[in-house]
């Protein structure tokens, strides 16, 4: 059926192909399938909170269990940015630190995205960055929201540091052959699409 509804996508057409992997796998093995698959996969969903028990849980006699937050980053360094940070703090915030790296990095920061503890360092960078980011996040979840959104940032950076990155889904931008070539894969479980704006 699956089949069917993808074979009436547009053949002039660019989509957004939201991939949920038939597997969680972890970080470099995510990327090797990547790589020998040659899809155009820009970003990944990870495992944040995979078998936490919270209060709530503990209390209720509840089995651990996963919950997608849809927390995840770029895999591929595709776009520089000149913000100042503290880079003790949050090292790899940015992929490709053009004041750090120069332009002349590029093949090897090509490689480093490959390599899970470069890219843990990344996301968990990342994760406790926005934890910080007061306004922002008021602004995005309301006062009285912000500091539970930046609960969950610092609880999945926390849980990526003790467990890695285990990869459960990504985004692809491609056409129509190549959407229903990622439907065919064995590892890919499902696909949604939707037209690239």
């Amino acid at each position: 059926m699956a089949t069917e509804i993808l074979q009436k996508l547009n053949d002039n057409t660019v989509y957004l192909a939201y991939i949920t992997l038939d597997r969680m796998m972890q970080y470099e093995e995510f990327m090797e399938f990547v790589e020998e698959s040659k899809y155009p996969v820009s970003w990944c969903a990870v495992c944040t909170e995979n078998g936490i028990s919270t209060a709530e849980t503990e209390n209720k006699n509840v089995e651990p269990y996963f919950r997608a937050d849809n927390l995840g980053f770029q895999c591929v360094p595709d776009h520089s940015s000149m913000l100042h940070w503290d880079r003790e703090k949050y090292p790899h915030l940015v992929l490709w630190d053009e004041s750090e790296y120069g332009t002349d990095a590029w093949y090897d920061l090509e490689e480093y995205v490959k390599k899970e503890s470069y890219m843990q360092e990344h996301f968990v960078s990342m994760l406790r960055y926005m934890a910080e980011q007061e306004k922002f996040l008021a602004l995005m979840e309301g006062k009285n929201s912000s500091a539970l959104m930046a609960e969950v940032f610092l609880s999945a950076a926390d849980y990526v540091e003790q467990n890695g990155l285990m990869v459960y889904g990504c985004v692809a931008i491609a056409d129509k052959e190549t959407i229903l070539q990622m439907n065919e894969n064995a590892a890919v479980y499902e696909i949604y699409v939707e037209e690239l704006r």
